[in-house]
């Protein structure tokens, strides 16, 4: 399974230390991505990155983006959540 979030110009993305959790930082705003409880198999399968991506203001212009990309190998059925919240 493949999730990607895609974040605005502005906004810098990191990982924490563990990689378990991002932290998306614009101006004095923070938000944190989690997924809540633990994945299938204990998470051992997940990985996050955050990777270049692109935005597309108007035509012919494009902007290089923040994208958190999160991977996990597992069997079905899977079921996940994520939190997003302000810290």
């Amino acid at each position: 399974f493949i999730w990607r979030f895609h974040f605005h110009p502005a906004v810098r993305v990191e990982l924490d230390s563990e990689g378990s959790k991002a932290i998306a930082t614009r101006d004095n705003e923070v938000l944190e991505l989690a997924i809540v409880g633990r994945p299938p198999g204990g998470g051992e399968g997940l990985r996050m990155t955050v990777e270049k991506g692109w935005f597309s203001p108007s035509y012919g212009c494009k902007e290089e983006i923040s994208v958190l990309t999160a991977r996990l190998e597992s069997e079905l059925p899977v079921t996940l959540k994520w939190r997003i919240s302000r810290l």
